[in-house]
């Protein structure tokens, strides 16, 4: 299973993405710049 996580600015995710890998998940993805970088991308948001 792949787990994209992800939070405002990118910083609390990639710490939590860390914490998971090293309990043993091998497939996590960050959102780099977190939630802000991706509205700035122009990239959809669904609520």
């Amino acid at each position: 299973q792949t787990y994209a996580i992800y939070c405002r600015s990118g910083k609390r995710s990639a710490d939590a993405a860390s914490k998971m890998e090293e309990i043993g998940f091998t497939s996590t993805f960050n959102l780099t710049g977190g939630i802000i970088a991706w509205v700035e991308n122009g990239k959809p948001v669904v609520i």
